[in-house]
């Protein structure tokens, strides 16, 4: 089984960006990584900076075969199509918000 297709470098750091500055305005911590030639929009919570999210640029065929960029977490989801970086801040909340208020549950339980 064949893993992701990415999409060229230049194009995913333009999307990342795009990404990262939606998710800053909604008070997320971002940096823009790589591993090797990958780039990675690493997300977290300043209150939790150990819990977060990796996010890349992968290209998705739909139907018809067309290849269109998606953002992707490291878990693997889709999380939406490049051309819609609110949607994908909003599954960046879904997989995070619980993680981030287990883990700030357990600090304020110490």
């Amino acid at each position: 089984m064949r893993g992701p297709v990415h999409a060229p470098s230049i194009r995913a750091d333009l999307y990342l960006a795009r990404l990262a500055d939606v998710l800053k305005a909604h008070g997320w911590a971002v940096s823009l990584t790589r591993v090797g030639t990958l780039p990675v929009l690493r997300v977290t919570d300043l209150r939790a900076p150990t819990v977060g999210e990796g996010v890349v640029v992968t290209l998705v065929s739909d139907a018809t075969g067309n290849r269109g960029p998606w953002f992707r977490s490291s878990t693997g989801v889709l999380l939406a199509p490049c051309s819609e970086p609110a949607r994908a801040e909003e599954g960046i909340c879904v997989l995070l918000t619980p993680l981030i208020a287990r883990a700030l549950s357990a600090s304020r339980q110490r």
